[in-house]
């Protein structure tokens, strides 16, 4: 499987990035995917869905950024969540579902694109 990212280019080769080469990098890595591409990721439970309403890129900067608090209060409000058995479910028989997707290590960001 052909991964939808560089692998090679990360945000942990440089040892002190600014917040705009993170950006510049996650910027790059995101993009369209299909669910088979996020179904490897699912397994090892890193998938995250963003919620529409976020900005894909504001909320992998603050996940690179271990911005512990933005995230917390995303997750509590129900804006960044782990795929629910019913939307794993559904999207099994819908292997060219789309969605936009950037990874931020150990995760894979993505949000569902709705048509």
């Amino acid at each position: 499987m052909t991964p939808w990212y560089d692998p090679a280019m990360t945000i942990d080769d440089d040892p002190s990035p600014t917040p705009l080469d993170k950006r510049a990098v996650l910027e790059s890595q995101l993009g369209p995917v299909q669910w088979r591409d996020l179904q490897a990721h699912v397994l090892r439970e890193a998938v995250f869905l963003v919620d529409p309403d976020l900005d894909l890129l504001t909320c992998a900067m603050a996940i690179a950024e271990n911005d512990t608090d933005t995230v917390g209060d995303w997750i509590a409000s129900g804006k960044l969540t782990r795929p629910s058995r019913e939307q794993l479910e559904k999207w099994e028989h819908d292997p060219d579902k789309a969605f936009l997707a950037v990874p931020v290590q150990p995760y894979a960001l993505a949000q569902e694109v709705i048509e």
